[in-house]
């Protein structure tokens, strides 16, 4: 092959991967935050006993990943939980629940901050819930 045949094909790879390159971010489909959605997560506490987190969930994406973030007070970062969603059947209500027996003890009057977050398959960053704030009470003396 002559240096001017091997020249023009390079020339040629050169502009077909531009194009490609060009091309490619109109190929990947963004998820958007409306094919992902979160409802209102209700809170359930029984003092010594546990704590159910629930939210309703929608997704129009296949998702990889639901967790949820508990976030204690005084700590540097959130307690990430993953939730085992049911595999393509939306919607659905996701639910965890936080053991407090035996030594799972948490102070009562504690404050917690609880927010959802899903991860679409075809995105890296996650879907986020708002944020609910929990109060832990002695349900005991209600």
């Amino acid at each position: 092959m002559s240096r001017r045949t091997f020249g023009a094909r390079v020339r040629v790879l050169a502009s077909v991967l531009g194009v490609a390159a060009l091309l490619l971010p109109s190929l990947v489909v963004p998820v958007r935050a409306a094919d992902v959605t979160f409802g209102t997560t209700t809170v359930k506490s029984t003092y010594n006993e546990s704590i159910t987190i629930s939210v309703p969930f929608t997704a129009g994406v296949k998702v990889e990943r639901v967790e949820l973030w508990l976030r204690f007070p005084d700590t540097i970062g959130p307690y990430i939980n993953v939730i085992t969603a049911p595999p393509g059947d939306w919607p659905s209500t996701l639910t965890y629940l936080l053991d407090l027996t035996g030594g799972n003890h948490l102070v009562p009057n504690t404050t917690l901050e609880a927010t959802w977050a899903a991860y679409p398959a075809a995105a890296g960053d996650p879907v986020l819930s708002s944020t609910q704030t929990v109060h832990y009470t002695n349900t005991t003396h209600n």
